[in-house]
Formats: structure tokens, C-alpha cells, sequence
């Protein structure tokens, strides 16, 4: 079941780089991270000595996610905000 969410995340990154960027340029930053996701998820599976999906390394991934979603969201908001006005 786990690869199954890794190659959705690799799917989901490699459409927002693809399609989205042509829409709306700040979409390149999820894209990204889903990707990175993806690699942090297949890294988990294939070395499972280091648990990378439990401890500290849980607490480095929720951060960075935190930080990537408040990016997004945050330039998306200024954007529509301008064009709205």
C-alpha cells in the first residue's frame, strides 16, 4: 500500500510541474515537494534501519510541509488578492 501513495506522490509532483506551472507559476513549489515527498516515502521503504517516517525525522518533514503549505498558500493569497483589486 505504501508504494502505491509513493507513486502518487511522484504523479502528483510531476503534473503540478507540468500542467500547473503553465497556469500559475508558484505551483512549481508543491510540485517540487510532492516529489521530494515521494523520494522521502521510497527512502522509508527501501532503508529500514533508519525510521524516517517516525521521531525526529516525522517532526523535519511535518516542518517542512508546514513551511511549503504557508509559502503557497501565502504568495497565492497576495496574488488573488492583487488581481482582485
Amino acid at each position: 500500500m505504501d508504494y502505491i501513495y509513493i507513486v502518487g506522490f511522484f504523479l502528483a509532483g510531476a503534473y503540478l510541474v507540468y500542467r500547473g506551472v503553465r497556469e500559475f507559476k508558484i505551483i512549481i513549489i508543491p510540485g517540487i515537494y510532492f516529489f521530494l515527498l515521494g523520494i522521502w516515502r521510497l527512502a522509508d521503504k527501501l532503508i529500514p534501519e533508519i525510521e524516517l517516517m517516525g521521531g525526529v525525522y516525522a517532526w523535519i518533514i511535518r516542518i517542512v510541509s508546514l513551511c511549503v503549505l504557508a509559502a503557497t498558500v501565502i504568495i497565492y493569497y497576495m496574488k488573488y488578492m492583487r488581481k482582485k483589486n
